[in-house]
């Protein structure tokens, strides 16, 4: 599954406070919605409400930010797990590239970043 390690972060409470919803469409049509992000309240994990429309079907999922020690974990929420389309991908780097513009730096990753 698409994820990012991401060392020296910012807190999870400090990107939840600068959260705005992101919508893009890309040359190929898909679409990428992120709506909403939601702090658990011991404020060790963030989700972050996707939206993603690629040919077919839309998916609604969540992306998670999980606290691990000095790092957070993005990924796809686990139950269910979203089929891995290009669209898929490209949302939870998106949520990456969000994390990183606050502050820290990629420990490792499957995905494309373009930060």
């Amino acid at each position: 599954m698409p994820h990012v390690v991401v060392r020296n972060p910012p807190s999870l409470a400090e990107l939840h406070a600068s959260f705005t919803p992101i919508k893009e469409r890309d040359p190929a049509g898909t679409s990428i919605e992120l709506r909403s992000a939601y702090l658990r309240q011991d404020a060790r994990v963030l989700l972050v409400e996707a939206i993603v429309l690629e040919l077919g079907p839309s998916h609604d999922f969540f992306v998670t930010i999980e606290e691990k020690k000095a790092q957070l974990t993005i990924r796809c929420f686990r139950f269910p797990t979203p089929p891995r389309t290009p669209g898929i991908q490209r949302a939870v780097a998106r949520v990456a590239e969000w994390v990183l513009a606050a502050g820290g730096e990629v420990e490792r990753t499957n995905l494309e970043l373009s930060t």
